[in-house]
């Protein structure tokens, strides 16, 4: 048989010697994930540049910007390579259009900030927004080689960091070089490239991390 005391079950009061637990009013949530949000950005963008040396940011190798449509998505790299090109800066936005997209980068690996003789020589070429269906990137001097695939549509390449954005890494990168990139996607054709050192896209990815959990935070804070 259970002893049942008066006690048992649901009560307002707390238990002895824990005394009473108070609701966080939501202005006082809202300012404590506000000052969280705003310490953590802080903390990651001031005092230290990219690669964790005091002053120096992120230095984008990407010297030349051109794009070309491809109305019915038949073109071939190779003969991509013979068009008339138009240049841009900055991140490409065509809106939704149903042609497919090509770029073509020259990258430098000085621009980068890499010094002569420099041990680790990778360039990680960092392709923004992440909802991109499909990326095809060519190395304009390896046409013969089949592409590297990044995009929703194909699995995560094994880069060895947690990067958020598409990737795409060159070993060993020294002289300059131009990169192909095919665009086809069903949502807005709007694409940032950039290539990094392999430290600076390491860094900008742990940023980048803790800035979402630092907003994943806040939201939390606020609805509960």
């Amino acid at each position: 048989m259970t002893h049942t005391s008066p006690t048992d079950g649901p009560t307002s009061e707390p238990p002895d010697g824990l005394g009473r637990s108070a609701r966080v009013p939501s202005s006082e949530r809202l300012r404590t994930g506000l000052g969280v949000a705003y310490a953590l950005a802080i903390l990651l963008s001031g005092g230290c540049g990219a690669g964790g040396d005091p002053g120096r940011d992120d230095q984008d190798a990407i010297v030349e910007r051109a794009w070309l449509d491809d109305p019915d998505g038949t073109i071939s790299p190779e003969t991509a390579i013979g068009r008339a090109w138009t240049p841009f800066q900055g991140t490409l936005s065509r809106g939704y259009v149903t042609s497919t997209t090509w770029l073509r980068l020259r990258i430098d690996p000085a621009a980068a900030g890499l010094p002569d003789g420099a041990a680790d020589r990778r360039l990680v070429l960092v392709v923004i927004p992440g909802h991109l269906d499909e990326v095809a990137v060519y190395r304009a001097d390896r046409l013969s080689e089949p592409p590297a695939f990044i995009g929703d549509t194909h699995p995560l390449p094994a880069t060895g960091q947690p990067l958020l954005s598409h990737t795409v890494v060159f070993e060993a990168a020294s002289a300059p070089f131009e990169v192909l990139l095919r665009l086809r996607t069903q949502s807005t054709q709007s694409i940032d490239v950039q290539a990094l050192r392999w430290d600076d896209a390491r860094d900008k990815s742990l940023t980048q991390h803790v800035l979402v959990t630092g907003l994943l935070v806040f939201i939390a804070m606020v609805l509960a």
